[in-house]
């Protein structure tokens, strides 16, 4: 299964898992849920400019998710396809975070939610990283790279909605560079919903 096995059992048990290729071409891996077909099980081997379609659903749905405690709840609105991104930013790769984008008007915090909400920035602050006052979890966040988005942390979405997660590599180490190569910014615009 190579470096990211562990993703095996999340989303309530995969069918298969593509190996991660580390190469400059490679788009990552696609992880299918039990019960999806053949044809969505292929692993993404390709360039970004080569991808003249997409795996993401066109049909947005609400997941639910939120932290450990579950003093933090949201829901949001998304396809039951998803490209997440895995950052090797100093914060990101030491949560191990992958997420998806969604534009802010899509996702929702529920109950009293915010009471629980504290904030950390660093560098340039554009980044508002959330996570819970109690558990101290990241469910979501916003990202510099979308400041008008909510990046939603992909393990806790409720398990059940999401079908497939298409894994994306974002250079979170070399930001800029990566921010233009990506396309990552027309993820939280509301005319794609929010998945290209």
């Amino acid at each position: 299964m190579g470096e990211f096995g562990w993703i095996q059992g999340f989303l309530g048990g995969m069918k298969r898992l593509a190996n991660f290729d580390r190469s400059p071409e490679s788009l990552g891996f696609l992880v299918s849920a039990k019960g999806s077909t053949a044809e969505s099980e292929l692993p993404i081997h390709h360039r970004l400019e080569q991808v003249e379609y997409t795996l993401m659903d066109g049909d947005s749905i609400v997941h639910l998710g939120g932290c450990h405690c579950k003093h933090v709840r949201w829901q949001v609105e998304a396809p039951s396809s998803v490209v997440a991104w895995s950052c090797d930013c100093s914060d990101c790769s030491m949560r191990g975070n992958i997420h998806f984008i969604v534009p802010s008007s899509k996702f929702k915090l529920t109950a009293d939610s915010d009471k629980f909400l504290t904030t950390y920035t660093f560098g340039t602050h554009t980044a508002k990283h959330t996570f819970c006052k109690i558990c101290g979890i990241t469910s979501f966040y916003f990202p510099r790279s979308n400041p008008d988005g909510v990046a939603v942390t992909v393990k806790c979405v409720d398990a059940g909605t999401l079908a497939h997660v298409e894994i994306r590599h974002f250079d979170g180490r070399n930001w800029e560079s990566s921010y233009d190569q990506t396309f990552i910014a027309s993820f939280s615009k509301s005319d794609n919903g929010g998945q290209t």
